[in-house]
């Protein structure tokens, strides 16, 4: 298969790639600059268009014109901010802020990423179809053990680095791609419907990022 002309994002919906899609999405990238590809689970699983840029089946997948094919989303992210956010919009390019947001970037895919979906696949059989298990059913050890160690890793996280900091955004006032990777997370949870978005902070914090457009788009209308 021939590369791309443009750079292209292979996207599934409320899979990670979603991040990357509201980052395009949040900075107006048109369509003659990157193009996004949508795929259904099935296509992901089964389809030839996916698998000639994405051997393991994976999204996000970025194809880009030379026939490089980026597969982590962190890296997506950064490529897309460096490519088409010159200003720093999304994204601060020098400074203190820049350290606090690739330490975010990168916490939130080594760490809050593997806590969420735990939670997730405690509530939800995703094979073949989206399912809602029975809560009756549940591990409760195993519960409390997942729980747990999402609250360490993502609530007290928000809480200390937002809340007790005084910040509206991760950064402070200004909100940047960082917060949408934050907001991901939350959205997943949310969904499970457990109560552990609870803390005042947190509730704060995500309502002011699942009111914007795009997350209303990606999330609560698909």
């Amino acid at each position: 298969m021939a590369p791309p002309f443009l750079p292209t994002l292979y996207h599934v919906p409320w899979f990670c790639s979603s991040i990357a899609a509201q980052l395009v999405a949040e900075l107006s990238i048109p369509p003659t600059a990157l193009s996004v590809v949508t795929l259904t689970i099935v296509e992901l699983r089964t389809g030839p268009e996916i698998l000639a840029v994405s051997p393991r089946r994976v999204v996000p997948a970025l194809a880009l014109p030379d026939g490089t094919c980026i597969t982590e989303v962190g890296a997506i992210v950064m490529y897309i901010l460096e490519t088409f956010d010159r200003e720093g919009t999304l994204h601060p390019k020098v400074g203190p802020e820049r350290a606090r947001f690739l330490q975010a970037l990168f916490y939130v895919v080594s760490e809050c990423y593997k806590a969420a979906f735990a939670v997730f696949l405690m509530c939800f059989s995703v094979t073949p179809k989206l399912v809602r298990l029975d809560r009756e059913e549940r591990d409760a050890e195993r519960w409390k053990e997942v729980t747990g160690k999402f609250k360490t890793v993502v609530i007290d996280h928000i809480v200390r680095e937002i809340g007790d900091a005084g910040r509206k955004y991760y950064l402070g006032e200004k909100l940047s791609a960082a917060d949408f990777m934050f907001g991901y997370i939350l959205m997943w949870v949310d969904s499970c419907d457990e109560g552990l978005l609870d803390h005042p902070v947190v509730q704060e914090y995500y309502g002011r990022l699942k009111a914007r457009p795009m997350h209303i788009s990606l999330y609560l209308e698909s």
